[in-house]
C-alpha cells in the first residue's frame, strides 16, 4: 500500500463514520486473510477504496459529475481505438484549461460544478466549430 492509498482509506473511513468497522471491512475485502490495511493486496486496497467512496455521498455526486465530463469527451471523439476516453488528454485539458489547474479526479465535489460548466462551454464551442 502506498502513502496516497493509506491516506485515502483513513480519510474515507473517518468521513463515512466507518472507522469503528475498519477491521471487519479489511477482513471482508481480504477474504478473512488479514484485519490490517497494511497487509492488503493492491486489488483489495482498490476495492476497499471504491467501496468506501460509494458510502460517501459527496464522492458519489462527484463521480456523477466526472462521468458527465467523460461523456462529453466521448462525444468530442477524445477516445483511444478501444473506445475508452483518452484520460491523459482529458487530464491535460483539466490541468491547462480547468479553473483549478488539476487533474479531473483531483477535483472535489464542491469544485466540480464549475468544471462541468467550463467543459460544457468547451464542448459547445467544438460542436459549433464542426457543424
Amino acid at each position: 500500500m502506498n502513502v496516497a492509498q493509506n491516506k485515502a482509506i483513513y480519510a474515507l473511513l473517518n468521513k463515512t463514520g466507518l472507522m469503528a468497522q475498519k477491521e471487519n471491512l479489511v477482513l471482508g475485502f481480504s477474504g478473512g486473510r488479514t484485519a490490517t490495511t497494511k497487509d492488503l493486496y493492491n486489488d483489495e486496497i482498490n476495492d476497499l477504496i471504491r467501496y468506501l467512496k460509494t458510502q460517501d455521498k459527496d464522492e458519489a455526486g462527484a463521480e456523477k459529475m466526472r462521468r458527465k465530463i467523460i461523456a462529453m469527451a466521448h462525444r468530442l471523439g477524445w477516445e483511444h481505438e478501444n473506445g475508452k476516453v483518452d484520460m491523459q488528454r482529458l487530464d491535460a485539458w483539466c490541468v491547462n484549461k480547468g479553473y483549478l489547474k488539476k487533474k479531473l479526479n483531483q477535483y472535489l465535489y464542491n469544485e466540480l460544478p464549475k468544471l462541468v460548466w467550463q467543459f460544457k462551454e468547451t464542448y459547445g464551442f467544438y460542436i459549433k466549430k464542426t457543424a
